[in-house]
């Protein structure tokens, strides 16, 4: 059997069709030589997994975090790692960011092999933060006020009390747009 390092790209093609345009998954018709290093016949697991699998979805199991995982010859992938091995022949050279933020939508123009830095930037407002719902806002029940933040390399660079939450954002798009030079996410208010 193969080692997981040994399932390249091309062995994920042979195995899964991908939709760019929906980032759906789907099993596709296999090959007796896939089963020729198992003890089943070849021929007999062929006909079961064409005749329960083929053409139909894959990577439908959601994890913990939101993402969807399946497995491949008996090691488990995510899917948005598998779309991004299909679709460029390699696999992801660094972290795949969801550019919308939904970890289920896996469309090929959602997704963008990049550092952890900037994964970490188009992260949204913590599931811990039950105060705001806007990233870097948290409040204070100390003072009764709104506090704003924003983290870039590494340094945390306070912006503030505020009155409101709104306020409290809106400093964090501010901070963002100077900080990066250009517009990346931000709170929409």
């Amino acid at each position: 059997m193969f080692k997981r390092s040994e399932i390249s790209p091309e062995i994920v093609r042979l195995l899964l069709d991908y939709c760019p345009e929906t980032g759906e998954l789907t099993w596709r018709k296999r090959s007796p030589c896939l089963y020729l290093s198992t003890k089943l016949d070849p021929l007999v697991g062929v006909r079961s997994f064409n005749r329960q699998f083929a053409g139909k979805p894959a990577f439908t199991t959601i994890d913990k975090k939101g993402y969807k995982v399946g497995g491949i010859l008996n090691y488990t992938f995510k899917a948005h790692r598998v779309a991004w091995a299909i679709a460029y022949g390699q696999w992801p050279r660094k972290q795949i960011d969801h550019i919308n933020r939904n970890p289920s939508d896996n469309r090929l123009a959602n997704l963008r092999d990049c550092s952890p830095l900037k994964n970490n930037v188009n992260k949204g407002a913590e599931a811990t933060s039950v105060y705001s719902k806007y990233k870097g806002v948290t409040f204070f029940l100390r003072n009764g006020r709104w506090s704003a933040s924003i983290t870039r390399s590494g340094k945390r660079h306070f912006l503030g009390y505020h009155d409101t939450e709104e306020s409290a954002a809106l400093a964090y798009n501010k901070a963002a747009r100077e900080l990066d030079g250009k517009i990346t996410f931000q709170n929409a208010i």
